[in-house]
């Protein structure tokens, strides 16, 4: 196992490629870190920066943004870290492969980074790109290597199917979509970013994007409306059908269930006073 070595906070710079840093993400393991210490040392590679107008040496990470942004956080000026001693591609990789294992990401940040994997892949292992291994296996001459979808899907512990899924959308969904997406809040919605990137063109896909919403709000509201049906249907009931003797129990009960919206319009129909204190008591 490679040594951990303490670097100057000051010298040690994010990765172009890494994705956003999440600052709940951030604030938490800084109450983590300030509690049990840095458990994790962050992953760094030897890099040249232009520093005061020249070139110094310095150190990228690899993998632990939100190591490193929890240490900034602390007020630190040195943290521990790990060298890698890869290629760059092979620190890209590393990089990608912890994110997709690691974080909590949306389809459409997965998609992303699915797709930049499979690029770096494929120059690795050209023999593995669509088209070329058909050819060579025809041959007999294709190699043992796995495919893309088979590599990531043991990397990241998920299966083929959904590593080609999400790639389809990394690799073709225009970045006006990505956008319109995240707006309709619809980037971790697979179903719908699949539909949109079937779509040749960004304004095709938007479209796409605008009708999944427009359907998935009309559902949404279908369901709100039974709901309340359902509700003023069950306050009718116990207005019209529980004597007014018990309806101080029946609040208790509605309240103990989660029901306030019940027992409010129970309270309007009949004109009772419920006691909070009761459900209280009953939990």
């Amino acid at each position: 196992m490679a040594a951990t070595i303490s670097l100057d906070v000051g010298r040690v710079y994010p990765s172009p490629t890494a994705r956003e840093v999440r600052q709940p993400q951030v604030a938490a393991l800084a109450e983590s870190i300030k509690e049990i210490g840095l458990r994790t040392p962050i992953t760094v590679r030897s890099v040249m920066k232009i520093i005061n107008g020249r070139d110094q040496p310095a150190w990228e990470i690899v993998a632990g943004h939100h190591r490193y942004e929890a240490a900034i956080r602390l007020g630190w000026r040195e943290i521990d870290a790990i060298e890698f001693d890869g290629a760059e591609l092979d620190a890209e990789l590393w990089e990608i492969d912890e994110n997709l294992m690691r974080s909590e990401l949306t389809e459409m940040e997965r998609a992303r980074a699915l797709a930049r994997r499979k690029e770096i892949y494929e120059i690795k292992h050209p023999e593995t790109r669509a088209g070329v291994a058909g050819g060579k296996a025809r041959q007999g001459s294709a190699g043992d290597k796995m495919s893309f979808a088979a590599d990531t899907a043991k990397a990241i512990g998920r299966n083929e199917r959904t590593v080609e899924r999400s790639v389809r959308i990394g690799e073709r969904l225009t970045p006006e979509a990505e956008n319109e997406a995240k707006k309709l809040g619809l980037d971790d919605h697979q179903a719908a970013l699949l539909d949109a990137a079937k779509a040749e063109t960004a304004g095709a896909q938007i479209e796409v994007l605008n009708r999944r919403a427009a359907t998935r709000a009309r559902e949404h509201g279908e369901v709100k409306d039974a709901k309340s049906d359902a509700r003023e249907i069950l306050a009718t009931l116990i207005a019209e059908h529980v004597p007014e003797y018990k309806l101080a129990d029946v609040g208790a009960a509605l309240a103990l269930l989660g029901m306030k919206e019940v027992a409010a319009r129970v309270q309007a129909l009949t004109g009772a006073v419920f006691d909070s204190t009761r459900a209280h008591e009953a939990a």
